[in-house]
């Protein structure tokens, strides 16, 4: 039993019969990321982690937007202090770190546009579900920035190398349709119908023997997660070369 849940200022989390479910709470931001919400994220996945009775986490975003990814303003400011790089590259390793470790079930409802880290957390979802309105794209040539949360490994894995090429090199964007049965499992008409659904396969996930979901998901995970701490340590140092760069401007 769990006496006590996290209090959040950038997420709403409740948990009921076994599913945590997690709501990106930044609308006037389009629930970009800010420091403050990588950390309070990153702390939600270890809180589900940890916790026996809870089962499924099921995230979604509050408003339009699914999220349209990380804040460049919580390091354009001091990009040339190296402190401050190295702080947030630690807080992205730590962040990602969580994903690839994790053990439970993660579903998605996707209530609007997934972009840029929005986009390539997905990869680490084991069910998503989006309503049609939204669409999926990772700008990170043109914004002067690099593949993060292990996409550059994931991305051509899960897509395929040619559409891997086209959003995460050319910053394609791509509808549902065009990820239905890579990255996307089914599409609903609008955003509520795309929670609706999630929060019955979360249920239904929720509900089924504990032991066989986690070792499931353990088997299929396993053999790629060696892989992918690399590709983070990887990413990240590269990451912290472009944001001193002044191409970021």
């Amino acid at each position: 039993m769990i006496d006590l849940l996290p209090h959040y200022q950038e997420l709403q989390t409740r948990l009921d019969d076994g599913v945590f479910t997690v709501i990106m709470n930044r609308p006037t931001r389009k629930n970009a990321f800010n420091v403050s919400m990588i950390h309070e994220f990153t702390d939600a996945l270890h809180f589900c982690a940890k916790h026996e009775p809870i089962r499924v986490m099921l995230v979604a975003g509050n408003g339009d937007f699914f999220t349209s990814g990380n804040d460049l303003s919580n390091f354009m400011r001091e990009q040339n202090q190296g402190e401050a790089i190295d702080t947030h590259k630690a807080t992205l390793h730590t962040f990602v770190s969580a994903f690839i470790e994790f053990p439970k079930i993660l579903v998605a409802s996707i209530n609007g546009p997934a972009i840029g880290m929005g986009c390539s957390m997905l990869c680490f979802f084991d069910f998503i579900y989006s309503c049609k309105s939204a669409y999926f794209v990772t700008p990170f040539t043109q914004l002067a920035q690099t593949p993060e949360l292990c996409s550059s490994y994931l991305f051509p894995l899960i897509l395929g190398r040619t559409l891997a090429n086209e959003m995460l090199i050319l910053g394609k964007k791509v509808t549902p349709e065009e990820l239905k049965g890579k990255l996307v499992n089914e599409i609903f008409d609008d955003a509520q119908t795309t929670f609706d659904h999630s929060c019955n396969i979360s249920k239904i996930l929720a509900n089924a023997p504990a032991e066989c979901l986690l070792a499931s998901k353990r088997l299929m995970a396993g053999p790629h997660r060696e892989m992918m701490r690399q590709v983070n340590m990887k990413e990240v140092e590269e990451l912290g070369e472009r944001w001193s760069s002044p191409a970021l401007l």
